[in-house]
């Protein structure tokens, strides 16, 4: 069993998923109803056999191939490429993918119209229940940190099924197209190494160099500068606000493995050069340890309520008391946007849309290549309990210490 902290204000904010349930007197449970109208998406794709082999049995290999049809809802699609994506993803079965379009299609779902042309299907293999993802983004969307298009679908491939699949807007398109950004980079695990970047198609490679320039005076801000400096040097260069928001979601989450799944993306017409976030992969929520360990965990951040201390950033914030003073009001503002009513209805609402999938049996077969393994409602429905008990419980005692 993993070593817990000592200090009795981490013991309340830090326990795992399975003692903070344990722990509830009387634990609220769902009443989980099925839509009165059922809502199912199909994605259909044909490609070539060969290819789709390669596929399957990949193991690391990023491959592409041109689809031969390829249809959402019995529309056509005109495909130009679908390539594999993600990293652990890889390992399994049922894999993610990049889809381009040769022209944008209207996506017509529950959450409404959006033009695409670029997009990725995400296989939610490492999803608990296929709804940590879909719970996380709809939590942020409510605090206003960002709104990526998202739906679920079913996925067939040469007329069998894949299984469930997260239909989602590409975040560099969100933030350039959407948004207005003039560029979007993605920082890897060591924050200071950027992973990949996006620039709108009328910047120049100079602009590129300024606000890599910015990022990385950002990175060096949080190890050189201190007190009141640093504050006013992240709230220039970052939006602190939504940083902060997602920071301490990713606490209340116990979210294993965040830090690099975050995009930061110029703010347009903003100057001196800011930073927004697009956060990414929510698929480790609910995580009974952070992704470096306790130990390493307990070290850089003693009792403060961050989950992860893998980056400079966040530690920064914890260690700078004005900082730390201005994270823990982000996380009670969050906290308090879902009490137990909006937390029930949110849950159920994601029910609902996952509950026409979990009907077929197709669905549910491909579920066993999965983390989670083999699936079902009444699984479902017991997974969800629990993830609502615990971020019920865990809301409060957090409350208790932030207030």
């Amino acid at each position: 069993m993993k070593k817990q902290f000592l200090p009795a204000l981490i013991g309340v904010a830090l326990l795992s998923p399975a003692l903070l349930c344990a722990q509830v007197t009387t634990p609220a449970s769902l009443r989980l109803l099925p839509p009165d109208k059922e809502t199912y998406h199909e994605l259909e794709v044909n490609i070539n056999a060969k290819d789709l082999k390669a596929f399957r049995t990949s193991r690391g290999l990023k491959l592409g191939t041109i689809p031969k049809k390829m249809s959402f809802d019995k529309q056509p699609l005109t495909a130009e490429t679908m390539k594999l994506r993600g990293k652990t993803s890889l390992k399994f079965r049922r894999k993610s993918y990049r889809v381009e379009l040769d022209d944008d299609f209207n996506f017509a779902t529950n959450y409404g119209n959006k033009p695409l042309n670029d997009f990725h299907l995400l296989s939610l293999t490492m999803d608990r229940g296929y709804y940590g993802n879909r719970l996380a983004f709809d939590c942020l969307e409510e605090a206003g940190v960002f709104k990526l298009y998202r739906a679920y679908t079913e996925l067939k491939i040469n007329g069998q099924s894949e299984g469930l699949y997260g239909l989602i807007q590409r975040p560099e398109d969100y933030a350039i197209k959407d948004l207005g950004a003039p560029y979007v980079l993605r920082r890897s695990a060591v924050d200071f190494v950027i992973a990949d970047y996006k620039s709108a198609k009328d910047q120049t490679p100079g602009k590129k160099i300024r606000y890599d320039k910015v990022y990385e005076e950002l990175i060096a801000a949080s190890k050189n500068l201190e007190g009141q400096a640093q504050f006013d040097f992240f709230r220039t260069h970052l939006d602190l606000d939504a940083y902060c928001t997602w920071l301490a979601l990713n606490h209340w989450f116990q979210n294993g493995d965040y830090t690099d799944e975050l995009l930061f993306y110029v703010m347009p017409d903003v100057e001196p050069t800011r930073f927004g976030i697009i956060p990414w992969d929510f698929d480790d929520v609910f995580a009974t340890a952070p992704h470096e360990d306790w130990p390493r965990r307990n070290a850089a951040l003693g009792d403060k309520l961050l989950f992860s201390s893998e980056v400079s950033l966040d530690r920064s914030i914890a260690n700078n008391p004005l900082l730390y003073t201005f994270y823990l009001q982000k996380m009670k503002a969050l906290l308090l946007l879902f009490p137990e009513e909006k937390l029930r209805s949110m849950f159920g609402e994601i029910y609902q849309d996952l509950y026409p999938y979990f009907k077929r049996p197709a669905v549910l077969e491909m579920s066993q290549y999965d983390r989670q393994k083999k699936t079902d409602l009444v699984r479902l429905e017991q997974q969800m309990n629990e993830s609502f008990q615990f971020l019920l419980k865990r809301r409060g005692d957090l409350l208790k210490v932030v207030e």
